[in-house]
């Protein structure tokens, strides 16, 4: 009979993700001292914001990429994200010009099997009554928001999408226009549209 090996099961799991990230063979968890994995510690505390930037640069190349917005808009919008700071109040996509975009990013992984948690459920759908009527820490009023196309941002992660679809179908029940965006279809102002980035994009 097997015994469980806490050490074991942790650097197995360290090393998995480092050695496909990396392409390499090595035993990175034998080579780091306590002090480094603190190091490590602290520099992923970040991690949430990064995913949330490149799930919003995703975001508008694919607008680009299927002729919702222009290759200009899509350098503005880029160079407006990055110039940004990642706290900043109001939404993660908030765009005046040409074709008005505006944009939450939600980069949840379901706790459930193809199904968001509770206070997950929570979150998605206050942030999509927010893109029909804006929020106070946003400059958009609730007048100009109106005039904007609205998105709520997911990764295209496995559970994500059965997940988000039956949030769809608690929003459209509670009377909110939510639909799945797909390439070329004719978008309305007045809908919030879910849609889903790929995570194996290189950067």
């Amino acid at each position: 009979m097997s015994t469980y090996n806490r050490k074991d099961d942790l650097s197995k799991a360290f090393n998995d993700f480092w050695q496909k990230a990396l392409n390499s063979k090595e035993d990175f968890y034998s080579k780091l001292t306590l002090q480094e994995f603190v190091m490590l510690k602290k520099a992923i505390t970040n991690i949430n914001n990064i995913v949330t930037m490149l799930a919003t640069e995703g975001f508008i190349h694919t607008l680009r990429n299927d002729g919702v917005i222009s290759s200009q808009q899509e350098a503005e919008m880029l160079q407006q994200l990055l110039a940004t700071h990642a706290n900043t109040n109001g939404f993660d996509v908030e765009y005046n010009k040409e074709v008005k975009i505006v944009a939450e990013v939600k980069c949840n992984i379901p706790v459930n099997e193809k199904s968001f948690g509770a206070a997950q459920e929570s979150s998605i759908m206050d942030d999509v009554e927010h893109l029909f009527n804006s929020k106070k820490k946003s400059d958009l009023t609730q007048k100009a928001i109106k005039d904007y196309y609205k998105f709520m941002v997911f990764l295209e992660e496995k559970d994500v999408q059965p997940s988000a679809q039956k949030l769809i179908k608690k929003l459209t029940d509670k009377g909110f226009l939510v639909k799945e965006y797909a390439p070329q279809m004719t978008l309305q102002k007045d809908t919030v549209y879910f849609i889903y980035i790929s995570t194996t994009r290189k950067q």
